[in-house]
């Protein structure tokens, strides 16, 4: 019995089934716990369905030895092998392996024949109709995708070149998206770093006190002292002073908006919860007012204050600020480069020592226990000049990648239906893209 996922499609393309492309269609399998060393320095990469983010897989979490895949249903896997979610939450995820691996049982891998089809259309194909694929999970307790469903599954797909220039078009922003995240990731490492070197090991004073070269240039070298002195947290350079977070920021708390105004369908301006900082992709609207409301704006500090306390760096379109989320504004000379960094270490301090029957909270009196050390103007300048840059520029990367998954989600649908041809993209991509 075959499984028909399309609409109509273009008089040249074919209508096939998944299994119909695929050299094989299988999937892995879970060597037994009670074996440590089959995951001990193991050389074999094991995906589980947790791993699969529709996105290529370069590596996981663990690994598993050569022993372990002759002894279990796990199985190499060629790189290009697409995987797709079977089981529970994660149903209808999809991966692609940038290398030979290894994966779980839960794990449905699609290795296609490149005489028939496009590895990377099919992974499109799969990402646009992974609604309709969810809804063909059973079970009650856990939703299922069965392998025999999977390669059941009949889609429309164009002659072969063509369908490499549709993958070659779309995996172009996916690229782009992810050099843009990794990147970002680089600018962060690169801030968190300089600041740990400063501000928590005193690396530059340090170095002076102990008459060796700081290492930096000398009008930078000279806004440092040579000393320290004792503090209410031990030593700090001297000069420099102990402060509360107040000294550094202002905090704002958003405020409670009637959820009974609360709507999708983009009426007012979009509000921000908790469940929104990690993508920054708020899910209501709110027409309200509030008259203690604050919008949020990229390049904003952002905290949730339920569950788990992670400083973010907003890099959404302005919103507004609901209640159990705040905002640290910096002041004075401070940064947002500053102010992140400095209350990264606090927020997991208390995240790591809370306790809660149920969910952990943040409250006003936890953060009106943010101490740490406040460098003075000249150098907290020099960090804001090195700095602040970088955090811009994570904002306009992270700008530039929403635009890119706009433009992406709008024509993946018209160009795996047909509807559009990539010869007819160009007028859609900004300069430089593809």
């Amino acid at each position: 019995m075959e499984t028909e996922l399309c609409a109509i499609a273009p008089a040249d393309w074919q209508i096939r089934s998944v299994e119909d492309i695929c050299v094989r269609v299988t999937s892995g399998g879970t060597p037994s716990r009670r074996e440590p060393a089959y995951y001990a320095d193991g050389t074999w990469p094991w995906v589980k369905t947790q791993e699969l983010q529709d996105k290529w897989i370069d590596d996981t979490e663990e690994h598993i030895t050569e022993e372990a895949v002759a002894s279990s249903s796990a199985k190499v896997l060629p790189a290009h092998t697409v995987l797709v979610a079977m089981y529970g939450a994660t149903v209808g995820q999809l991966g692609i392996l940038r290398r030979p691996m290894t994966c779980n049982q839960a794990c449905s891998a699609l290795i296609v024949n490149p005489a028939e089809a496009d590895y990377r259309f099919l992974y499109f194909q799969l990402l646009q109709v992974r609604s309709q694929l969810k809804s063909l999970a059973t079970g009650a307790a856990q939703q299922n995708l069965s392998g025999v469903l999977i390669k059941s599954l009949r889609l429309p797909f164009p002659p072969v070149e063509e369908q490499r220039a549709i993958a070659q078009f779309l995996g172009t922003l996916d690229d782009k998206i992810e050099l843009n995240r990794r990147m970002n990731e680089t600018l962060e490492a690169m801030a968190r770093a300089l600041f740990k070197s400063w501000f928590v090991d005193f690396d530059p004073v340090r170095a002076k006190a102990e008459g060796r070269d700081p290492g930096l240039p000398k009008p930078l070298a000279d806004l440092f002292p040579d000393s320290f002195e004792d503090s209410e947290l031990g030593e700090i350079p001297t000069g420099w002073e102990v402060g509360t977070i107040y000294k550094i920021a202002d905090v704002v708390y958003g405020a409670p908006f009637a959820s009974s105004q609360f709507n999708t369908e983009g009426l007012g301006k979009p509000l921000i919860r908790i469940r929104d900082l990690a993508d920054e992709s708020p899910g209501v609207w709110t027409p309200e007012v509030h008259p203690k409301g604050y919008v949020v704006r990229p390049g904003d500090v952002v905290v949730g204050m339920d569950g788990e306390f992670r400083a973010y760096l907003w890099g959404g379109a302005e919103a507004w600020l609901n209640q159990r989320v705040c905002v640290f504004v910096p002041k004075g000379s401070a940064s947002a480069a500053f102010v992140r960094n400095s209350i990264i270490e606090p927020l997991a301090h208390i995240e790591a020592t809370e306790t809660a029957t149920t969910v952990i909270h943040l409250g006003k009196g936890d953060i009106d226990r943010f101490v740490g050390v406040v460098p003075s103007d000249e150098v907290l300048a020099a960090f804001n000049a090195h700095c602040q840059p970088w955090y811009e520029r994570i904002v306009a990367g992270k700008r530039d990648s929403r635009t890119l998954a706009a433009l992406r989600d709008t024509l993946l649908p018209k160009l795996i239906s047909g509807e559009l041809r990539v010869k007819d993209t160009e007028r859609f991509v900004p300069a430089g893209v593809a």
